[in-house]
């Protein structure tokens, strides 16, 4: 099979397998391993940028997520795909580092830092809860249901309120 440039196959448009394997290095697993195992690590091709990284182990599930998430580009509350490989039967998604925390963290930490009035606690929420929302619309404008929204699988950076899923 003939390579293009920087080791592209011509036919998939996929850098080889070992290639990938070296450039994103996985270190401390943060889930797994029910459904699938995430780490986060970093990409030493991009000045060790945090990445994470998702192998699902049902092959079918890291189809569908990649698809859905190639059709969601572009949308910063929405995680952002940045590659993917496969290595040893296993596919392996690599997702941007969502820096923040998860939103039952989040709010375990707002309820906590002090006592706060229904009026405060709506105050604050409001902009979160329209962010969560505006994220889906966008999910669902591109014929993508979520499917797993849970408090695990929405991350909010606490300095900005900006929220993730």
């Amino acid at each position: 099979m003939s390579r293009r440039k920087h080791g592209h196959n011509q036919k998939s448009g996929h850098r080889n397998i070992s290639e990938k394997s070296m450039r994103y290095v996985r270190g401390q697993l943060i889930e797994g391993p029910h459904t699938s195992k995430v780490c986060i690590g970093f990409d030493s091709h991009e000045d060790d940028r945090q990445i994470v990284v998702k192998c699902p182990q049902l092959a079918m599930n890291a189809r569908v997520e990649i698809e859905a998430l190639a059709r969601l580009q572009g949308n910063d509350s929405i995680v952002s795909l940045l590659d993917f490989f496969h290595e040893n039967d296993t596919t392996h998604i690599v997702f941007n580092y969502v820096h923040g925390l998860d939103l039952i963290d989040w709010m375990h930490d707002f309820y906590q830092e002090k006592d706060r009035t229904e009026t405060e606690i709506e105050t604050e929420m409001r902009p979160v809860i329209l962010q969560i929302i505006k994220a889906l619309a966008f999910c669902h404008e591109r014929g993508i249901a979520h499917r797993d929204i849970k408090p695990d699988n929405i991350r909010i950076n606490p300095e900005t309120k900006h929220v993730t899923l």
